[in-house]
């Protein structure tokens, strides 16, 4: 997960929601086809998150199958095995922004034009599904209470 892309849009999580919940977690997650633990970790590396969040998530009982599984975060069913997730979203983002044409982003995939359009439909309606839920609590601050 490249520095500067994963603050970006951890940044931007934070500013539109005044937090970052365990939502933005799991679709940050999802978004770059880590686990959830991983991007933890990441994030604590990069002194976003207090350390040991993870800990403290798990010893809320934090279910991340069940999680994953209310907010919609299955895996897209079409050839991540040949891509990366996260690829597959810079990609749509070249294309969305004009930098590759309809044609480079199917050879990028390495399918044809039909699937290619089909792919990033997908990868559209992923991306406008992200949204904060029920887990609305800040997770910058989860150590402040147990301290």
């Amino acid at each position: 997960m490249p520095t500067s892309r994963l603050l970006k849009r951890f940044n931007d999580m934070y500013r539109t929601h005044g937090k970052f919940t365990p939502t933005n977690l799991f679709t940050l997650a999802h978004y770059y086809g880590v686990s959830v633990e991983a991007l933890v970790y990441r994030l604590e590396e990069m002194e976003l998150l207090l350390s040991s969040t993870w800990d403290k998530l798990r010893d809320r009982g934090l279910k991340v199958r069940k999680v994953q599984e209310e907010l919609g975060l299955e895996q897209i069913e079409h050839r991540i095995d040949l891509m990366p997730l996260h690829y597959q979203h810079l990609a749509i983002e070249a294309l969305d922004q004009g930098l590759i044409t309809e044609g480079r982003f199917a050879e990028f995939l390495h399918v044809d034009r039909l699937e290619a359009r089909r792919i990033a439909e997908a990868l559209r309606e992923y991306s406008s599904g992200m949204r904060e839920e029920d887990t609305d609590f800040d997770l910058r601050q989860i150590q402040t209470a147990g301290k």
